[in-house]
């Protein structure tokens, strides 16, 4: 996608790791004044950010606009576009109902209260879920259609599919391989990291690897990502951060927008959740196009046994 179609708050998040001290204060000032977009002065961020009207000219720059007037356009057109989603006041029964299953409804007033009942846990699991689910389409803006389109075809044409995942991200790469082989790919994983780089090693150019990486810049990961370059394999980055050395080497790039925090703060907050979904949205799209997918259900189908009577 080109910078300019995609928000700018979903630019900015991808981009902070990679801005210096400065650029980086303007950065943040900006996404503190999303609601503002079109109506501040270059001036005023200067002031507001502590930095220079050049500091601020140049960090458009660095994101990739030509310059702050084009950031001012188009923060006032996220403006314009921006829905206000109502999950300040959900009731729980939104859920329920979604789900096909009657239930009493609960107002969940926000911010979440004290322990003031029995029920308060389990109303701000809710209030979490469905307010991450609201917001899948935002963390999704960036997503190229073209991308994904080229990422399901090198996925159908590639002979093997190494999926290469570390740390938090391991269970999404396990996962993604469960799907892929029931879709009639041949994929792999592994979760020693000595493995997973020499079967990256052991690739060739009819070969192809998912990297999936939140910070892409986990380490084990880069490694087995560069030896599958090395050995002519395409590599397909799958990350938060649009600047990291995961996407400088890879063939495509699959970039989601942060979900609300900074590159510190996502090297300790565990979720995966959008990198999860979208493995899960490309694997219903390799399924829906491979006809050896049906190999899956007659393997199943002999691991089932009847109850006893």
């Amino acid at each position: 996608m080109d910078v300019e179609s995609m928000p700018v708050r979903s630019r900015i998040l991808s981009m902070l790791p990679s801005l210096q001290a400065a650029e980086r204060r303007v950065a943040e000032f900006l996404l503190q004044h999303g609601d503002d977009g079109g109506d501040l002065t270059v001036s005023a961020v200067a002031s507001g950010s502590g930095a220079s009207a050049g500091t601020v000219v140049r960090t458009c720059k660095s994101l990739g606009y030509q310059g702050y007037q084009q950031v001012r356009v188009l923060m006032a057109r996220d403006r314009a576009q921006r829905a206000t989603p109502a999950v300040a006041a959900m009731p729980v029964q939104a859920a329920a109902t979604a789900a096909g299953t009657a239930t009493e409804a609960v107002s969940i007033p926000a911010p979440a209260r004290a322990h003031d009942g029995n029920h308060v846990f389990g109303e701000g699991a809710i209030r979490h879920a469905l307010t991450l689910a609201g917001r899948m389409p935002t963390l999704m803006g960036m997503l190229s259609v073209a991308d994904l389109d080229a990422v399901v075809r090198m996925t159908l044409q590639s002979r093997r599919i190494l999926v290469i995942a570390s740390g938090l991200s391991a269970p999404i790469g396990m996962s993604f391989v469960s799907r892929l082989i029931r879709c009639g790919i041949d994929a792999v994983t592994f979760n020693d990291i000595i493995d997973q780089h020499i079967a990256a090693s052991m690739l060739d150019a009819d070969c192809a690897a998912f990297v999936v990486s939140g910070s892409g810049a986990n380490a084990h990961s880069l490694s087995a990502a560069r030896a599958c370059k090395r050995a002519g394999a395409r590599v397909v980055a799958m990350t938060y951060f649009a600047a990291s050395p995961l996407t400088a080497l890879a063939d495509v790039s699959l970039v989601l927008e942060p979900p609300d925090f900074t590159f510190g703060q996502e090297l300790k907050d565990v979720s995966r959740v959008a990198l999860m979904i979208l493995t899960e949205a490309i694997a219903a799209e390799v399924e829906r196009e491979n006809d050896r997918s049906d190999t899956a259900f007659t393997v199943v189908s002999q691991h089932l046994d009847d109850e006893a009577d």
